[in-house]
């Protein structure tokens, strides 16, 4: 007589292995999480560097939302470029 831990570990890699299917995920908000938070890196460092040379804060402000919109787009068009290739 099978003990108990041999049959479900039986049933269940029968289970797994039927209804397993080979999908490929491609991880659209993991690729649009990288670009948006590597985008807020730019945008910041941008803050850094504009208050460094004596800027005042509203030129900073421009600046890092310009350079995190402009990152942001890039970003955008590069994953839609890689992305039809696959």
């Amino acid at each position: 007589m099978p003990r108990f831990n041999e049959t479900v570990n039986n049933s269940m890699e029968e289970s797994v292995s039927a209804t397993s299917t080979s999908q490929t995920c491609t991880h659209p908000v993991r690729d649009l999480t990288i670009v948006v938070l590597g985008s807020a890196v730019i945008g910041l460092g941008t803050a850094i560097v504009v208050m460094a040379l004596g800027g005042n804060a509203l030129a900073a402000c421009g600046a890092s939302g310009g350079a995190f919109l402009t990152s942001v787009v890039a970003g955008a068009q590069m994953l839609s470029h890689f992305k039809r290739g696959s």
